[in-house]
This record gives structure tokens, sequence and C-alpha cells, in this order.
């Protein structure tokens, strides 16, 4: 049996949430050099090495990848022989207010209705999933407005094929043109109930730039949805040069035989992410 303490959650979830504010995942950061290393145009080199200067200043001088400083979302598995000795909510929402006020980050987060802000950036929009073995591992998406209004859903007919599914999602993507600051990653879930093909688009978005471990049917569709984007799409940061989708992956999850759920989840070209593991 593993015991986790409060101490050693929150201590590890603090770490993970800094990191993810000031830092971009190394393999976008790599992504931004190889396109800046084969831009012909000098211009274009320029515009690049821009978000370039930006991550490093960013990381440097603790100060946001965006103004745009975002909701926390937590993933979590929790292994089958541990047990964690606190409230993960609370723990969570309490380091986040303390870490975007010491940071001297925007608060982001309000009431639907009355709009009137949290002040902490919270609440942390948890999930949780048991199994795997002993111990804790969490992943950490700081998430922006821009990229998050970009979120869509569709009750496809059960009767459309791989085609016609990433015809859809190709609609969705050219729709956004550059609202949320592309070059995106683009996370698709299909099937499931509905709120299982959102999570899935979303989760799918903290898979590293090529990686592996799609069926054939989702590396099928991914691969028509990136060069369908890139063809007709406006480029980076809508500019007309270089990519406009930098990465797609795919999810499916069996559903109903009367359903075909579909959702597509776009993030950002500032990705901010971070795992840790207890």
């Amino acid at each position: 049996m593993t015991r986790i303490t409060r101490e050693a959650f929150g201590n590890a979830f603090r770490d993970a949430l800094i990191h993810a504010s000031f830092n971009l995942r190394p393999d976008i950061l790599a992504y931004f050099k190889r396109l800046r290393d084969e831009a012909v145009q000098d211009t274009h080199k320029e515009t690049v090495n821009i978000f370039i200067d930006n991550s490093i200043a960013a990381c440097a001088e603790k100060r946001g990848v965006c103004q745009d400083t975002g909701y926390v979302q937590l993933y979590l598995r929790i292994g089958a022989d541990t047990v964690v000795e606190c409230d993960i909510q609370e723990s969570a929402d309490r380091i986040t207010a303390e870490v975007y006020s010491s940071m001297f980050l925007r608060a982001s987060i309000a009431d639907p209705i009355t709009r009137r802000n949290t002040s902490t950036n919270t609440p942390v929009f948890v999930h949780t999933e048991t199994g795997g073995g002993e111990g804790l591992e969490g992943h950490i998406m700081i998430k922006g407005g821009g990229s998050e209004n970009l979120t869509r859903t569709a009750a496809l007919l059960p009767t459309m094929g791989k085609n016609d599914i990433a015809g859809w999602v190709i609609e969705q993507v050219l729709a956004a043109g550059s609202k949320g600051c592309p070059p995106y990653l683009v996370g698709v879930g299909i099937g499931g109930t509905f709120e299982k093909a959102v999570h899935w688009s979303k989760r799918v978005l903290l898979r590293t730039l090529g990686e592996t471990g799609m069926t054939d049917d989702e590396r099928e569709i991914a691969g028509e949805i990136m060069t369908e984007t890139n063809r007709k799409g406006k480029g980076f940061q809508g500019m007309r040069f270089a990519e406009t989708v930098m990465g797609v992956q795919v999810r499916t999850i069996p559903c109903h035989i009367a359903t075909l759920p579909v959702a597509v989840s776009i993030g950002c070209n500032a990705v901010r992410q971070a795992r840790f593991v207890i």
C-alpha cells in the first residue's frame, strides 16, 4: 500500500503547475526552431523567432508564456493500491490560488452567470481515474479561452465513415481560422457518449508531436485532417506561411449503435502542460 501525504501531493502539484505556467513543451519549442530554420523569407524567420524568444524569456523571468493564463485542468491516475491522504480538490484549489497570486498570473475564472471573478483562478477542473498499479501520475493542462472557445461537438449519422468524420473536423478547424493562435494541436474524440468524446478530444492534446499509439483507423483520420487543414488553412498565426496544424491526435471509443458523437478540441501554440509522478 502506497500512502501519499497532503504535503507530498501539494509539493508535486505546485512544482508542476509553476513549470507549466512558464514553459512551452520541449517538442513544441523544437517544432518552432525547425520552422524558423526551414523558413525561406527573412520576415517569416523573424516572426517565428519572436515566439521562440518569448518562450525563453517567459521561462527565465517567470512570466506567463501568454497573457491568457488560462484555466487549470488536472488529470490524475491513482493506483489501485494507493491512498491519497488529502482532499485532492481542496489541495489543488488552494495551491493554484497561491501560485497564481504569488506569480502574478491573471485570475481568469468567473461565475458563468454574474461573471464575477473568483479571484483565485479556481476551481481546478479535476478528472480522476484509478488503476494501473501503485503511485499517482498527474498531468496538468493550462488552456486559454481562445482555444477553448473553438471546441466543437456534433451528433453525426452512425452510417458515416472515416472520410465523413475527417471532413467534419476539417470544416471546424478551417472555420476557426486564426482565432485560437495557430499552429494548432488538434484533438479528436470519436464515439462513446458526448462527454466522453469531448473528454478524449481534450486529453489527447497531452500527447507529444508525432506520438504513436493510434490504431490504423485513427492514424488514417488524423493524417487526412492534418493534410487538408494545412493545404487549405491560413498558416502560422494566419500569416499564410508554414502550417496551420502542427499535430493531430485521434481517440475512438465504442458507442451506442444508434449514435456517433464526435468532438474536436484545439490546443493553441502556447501549449502549457506538465507531468508529475509520486
